[in-house]
């Protein structure tokens, strides 16, 4: 299994955007892809995570976040 980190000191500088290109790659490759976010900054439920529901869609992943 490999494991990408990918982290910045501000937001909106693209982090999502390379994991999302990045995963459908490597997805399209055949590999399975999962996606974590270690630190989020919402408090409440764990659908909460806007790129979690994101992620989830747009790879297609049938796992409860």
């Amino acid at each position: 299994m490999k494991v990408f980190y990918v982290t910045s000191s501000s937001p909106g500088e693209g982090k999502t955007t390379i994991i999302a290109g990045m995963a459908s790659h490597f997805q399209k490759q055949g590999k399975r892809i999962g996606y974590l976010k270690p630190i989020c900054l919402k408090t409440g439920a764990v659908n909460s995570s806007s790129d979690g529901l994101f992620f989830q869609e747009f790879l297609k992943l049938t796992e409860k976040l």
